[in-house]
């Protein structure tokens, strides 16, 4: 999947995604990242749950941008890919991506998914959604094992 770029300011995008899922639903849920604008929301997660917080330093947008950009960044390549955002009473909680990393398992010739960058409210069914939406994904895919938080290479923050 190819993104673009995207200049849209993120408490824009909170407000516009705030009214996407079922607002009475006290169950989590959890819907792919399909478009421009969900990357967009993806991205900027951990400022919208952490802008209460004085000490959040933000990441470089733009890197977290091409990050996700497979002609910007080589390592997706050889990757299948998933990411899913979460939502909780109608507003954006959490996300978490899915990687197939082929190279690496043929290499060590197993069959492993892994998760990356799960980000999410202190709410442990928001967490066990997320994962379980990879988990699932990825036995799809036919993977028997989930393993994370690792990206996809040494390379890429982890934990």
């Amino acid at each position: 999947m190819n993104f673009e770029d995207s200049n849209m300011e993120f408490s824009g995008i909170f407000r516009r995604m705030n009214n996407t899922a079922d607002p009475v639903s006290s169950m989590p849920q959890i819907r792919e990242v399909k478009s421009g604008s969900d990357l967009a929301v993806y991205i900027h997660l951990p400022a919208i749950i952490n802008r209460n917080y004085p000490a959040f330093v933000p990441p470089l947008w733009r890197d977290e941008f091409h990050f996700h950009n497979s002609s910007k960044n080589r390592k997706l390549d050889n990757c299948d890919v998933i990411r899913f955002l979460a939502f909780l009473n109608g507003e954006v909680a959490g996300r978490i991506m899915g990687i197939i990393h082929h190279s690496w398992n043929e290499t060590h010739n197993t069959s492993t998914a892994r998760f990356y960058q799960p980000e999410f409210i202190d709410d442990n069914r928001i967490s066990e959604a997320l994962v379980q939406a990879v988990s699932n994904w990825a036995k799809e895919k036919g993977m028997n094992l989930l393993i994370g938080s690792f990206g996809l290479s040494d390379k890429d923050p982890q934990g």
